[in-house]
């Protein structure tokens, strides 16, 4: 009775010797990030294009990018350069082995108090999940408002496995503060992110949110 009284103190210390992850404790992943050389381009306005004009054959971007091979690269270089400042005369887009690595995209806007984004990627091996999260690094002593810094936070991560998912934070927008405006039949019309006819706003949506541009 003694033996086995022993031996199951011994399990017990086994068990509790062995490390864990807490939700928390997550483990980090190096990652490397990739100058697409962004103020060559006017990358929001493929952000924004809504859908509406997106089933009618509209170039756009999604928010959130796992780029894995080769024809899928070259696809995103094609549609951003649509978008092209011409300010810049050649961008250069650099080379990824995607042999080795994997591109995530996390598109993060801030206010024009804006200067510069934190980026953290990390696993957990429990949910097999990668944690991709952008967090917009603002000014608090200056009052501001408006647009300001965005990005497409493009990095470069080793390759990640086939049963694994990737999660963005913060997630995408869900688009309900989204209008565009035209004008039909003699009036300016407000559209929604999908083409439906809503009331103009003449403010910004709690929370923020996003006005398309007018047009004529």
């Amino acid at each position: 009775m003694n033996n086995l009284y022993a031996s199951s103190l011994i399990i017990i210390g086994i068990l509790m010797s062995v490390p864990t992850l807490s939700a928390e404790d997550k483990l980090p992943i190096k990652f490397e990030v990739v100058d697409i050389h962004e103020r060559c381009f006017i990358l929001s306005s493929l952000i924004d294009t809504p859908e509406f004009e997106r089933r009618k054959g509209a170039s756009f971007l999604e928010e959130k990018l796992v780029i894995d091979n080769q024809p899928a690269y070259d696809e995103f270089q094609k549609t951003i350069s649509k978008a092209r400042n011409m300010a810049c005369k050649d961008v250069a887009f650099p080379a990824v082995d995607f042999s080795q690595k994997v591109l995530l995209g996390n598109w993060a806007s801030g206010s024009c108090a804006a200067y510069g984004f934190k980026r953290v990627v990390s696993q957990d091996p429990r949910k097999r999940e990668i944690i991709y999260s952008i967090e917009v690094q603002e000014r608090h002593d200056i009052g501001c408002s408006g647009p300001g810094l965005h990005s497409m936070n493009l990095i470069s991560i080793p390759k990640i496995p086939k049963d694994y998912k990737v999660t963005f934070k913060p997630v995408q927008d869900d688009h309900r503060g989204f209008q565009t405006y035209s004008f039909e039949n003699g009036k300016t019309v407000a559209r929604d992110w999908w083409g439906n006819i809503v009331p103009r706003r003449t403010s910004p949506p709690p929370g923020g949110g996003v006005f398309g541009v007018e047009f004529k």
